[in-house]
């Protein structure tokens, strides 16, 4: 072996700065510039992440654009002694420029394998897109489950709140979808304690207690509807009689008490939700998309901290021309793990960023949400461009299925003298969970592959000859069956030594 005595060494052991996408040249020193499929692990090193699973995508409009997406776990199943999920999408068919709602039902006798249309809402004669379809769950005053959804679409006989009721089939048909409320614009739905309640614009409508489909002319609430941008565009209720209501470009507004005579108070508009958007509830508060800036935690819609500096901002933009109406995703979240648009995952116990292969297929159109179906702790997810591509996915939040390839690459190294920089060698410390694993090192145009065996920590040494202004390291490991977890890394060490001088 070539002696490396003169080589400087750059050791990386806290990998926790996860993926930057802002700039090159903010990077830390252990930061990544491609974090994929592998995440940095609580003390050190880096481990293979969830492994995401494609889900059936059959029956659903091939040229159907997701705007929505909910799933109910933890159903008991009506013939086997465990639980399943109601899974439901909503696609903007660009075909037609219809709404469809789609459900596929897991507590059937027989498993489903097509999606099952249950409605295609009616198109606006202008063609635009609609608004993103929100869905939740109701149960009434004779304890029957309905799914309700809004429909805001330009003003069509569609618009407005819709439900279907929960009942188990021997077959895959679904009962009819019904308008429970229409002639208004719904941009925003939840269900507070026995009541269903929906925005447009800048009012709060609701439904008479505990009943899915009276909803008296005397139930709406103006909401700052004079300040400029008060759509509204999400709605978290806190038990047993609080609202933190999001809106496009303006405050975010608590409604406290009795809805029938409630306190309206005025929180903070530093950070607007933008976009139509479910907010989910994490260890650390609200987590929503703030357009053009950040993934925003909040506790109360006062204060807020921005999550991903390190991630370009305009990663979370919005274009019309290219999404329309149907808004730029949602965030959900399980676990330890928020998954925001674009395959972006944050573990909340490192704070850092990483992205899943699957899920950033698509840049235009993402949709997540949360499920827990007894032991399972499920995230299902929805991609796809303008009109074409759709997937979904799946993975478990609690890492049972780990992925069995990934992908880590090393901020640009530089010489701090000036002088180009002379890559010599890269060691790896690293353990496979069976033999055969590999892990290739990619330096330059110069690629290197060393072989594993199972359960050993290994010490890898890879010798390079590269030499240039900016160099950086990309690390592949695999493993040798797909159904095993990719080899973990624990240490990663750099020896460079200094070149010519630039010109």
């Amino acid at each position: 072996m070539p002696d490396d005595s003169h080589l400087a060494w750059a050791e990386l052991t806290d990998f926790s700065p996860g993926l930057w996408t802002t700039s090159p040249y903010l990077i830390p020193a252990s930061g990544a510039s491609v974090m994929e499929d592998c995440r940095p692990e609580i003390g050190g090193g880096i481990r293979a992440a969830m492994k995401a699973t494609s889900f059936a995508t059959t029956g659903l409009s091939s040229t159907g654009q997701v705007c929505g997406i909910y799933s109910r776990g933890a159903i008991v199943h009506q013939s086997l002694p465990t639980t399943a999920s109601d899974r439901y999408i909503a696609l903007y068919d660009s075909a037609d420029y219809k709404i469809k709602i789609y459900r596929w039902n897991e507590t059937l006798t027989s498993a489903p394998t097509s999606w099952t249309q249950v409605i295609a809402h009616d198109a606006p004669s202008s063609h635009a897109k609609p608004n993103p379809v929100q869905f939740d769950t109701f149960v009434d005053s004779a304890g029957d489950t309905h799914v309700i959804w809004n429909i805001a679409y330009a003003s069509t006989s569609a618009d407005g709140i819709w439900s279907l009721k929960f009942t188990y089939q021997a077959g895959g048909s679904s009962p009819a979808a019904t308008q429970r409320k229409g002639g208004f614009f719904p941009t925003a739905l939840a269900v507070q304690d026995d009541r269903i309640i929906a925005g447009s614009n800048a009012t709060l409508f609701w439904s008479d207690s505990q009943s899915v489909s009276s909803w008296s002319v005397a139930n709406n609430l103006p909401v700052q509807a004079s300040r400029q941008g008060m759509i509204i565009t999400s709605i978290t209720p806190f038990a047993p009689s609080d609202l933190l209501i999001g809106a496009s470009n303006a405050p975010w507004t608590m409604v406290q008490g009795d809805i029938t005579d409630p306190v309206v108070r005025s929180m903070s508009d530093a950070r607007p939700t933008g976009w139509t958007q479910k907010v989910p509830m994490t260890t650390q508060g609200l987590a929503f998309v703030g357009p053009g800036t950040s993934v925003v935690l909040s506790s109360n819609g006062a204060t807020f901290r921005d999550i991903s500096t390190q991630i370009d901002p305009a990663t979370w933009g919005h274009s019309y021309s290219k999404n329309g109406d149907v808004g730029g995703g949602e965030c959900a979240f399980l676990g330890n793990f928020l998954v925001a648009p674009h395959g972006l995952i944050y573990d909340f116990r490192t704070q850092a960023w990483f992205t899943l292969s699957g899920l950033t297929t698509s840049a235009d159109h993402f949709h997540s949400t949360a499920v827990t179906a007894g032991d399972i702790r499920q995230l299902f997810c929805a991609t796809g461009d303008d009109g074409s591509n759709l997937a979904l996915w799946l993975f478990d939040a609690s890492e049972d299925t780990r992925a069995a390839s990934y992908t880590w690459k090393s901020a640009p190294l530089r010489n701090p003298d000036g002088r180009q920089i002379r890559l010599r060698s890269v060691e790896i410390y690293a353990t496979a969970s069976d033999s055969g694993s590999t892990i290739a090192v990619t330096v330059g145009s110069t690629t290197y592959t060393r072989t594993l065996t199972n359960g050993v920590n290994q010490h890898l040494r890879y010798v390079f000859a590269e030499q240039a202004e900016e160099l950086d390291v990309q690390i592949e490991a695999a493993s040798a069956s797909a159904s095993v977890e990719a080899p973990s890394i624990e240490v990663v060490r750099i020896g460079t030594r200094p070149g010519h001088l630039n010109r």
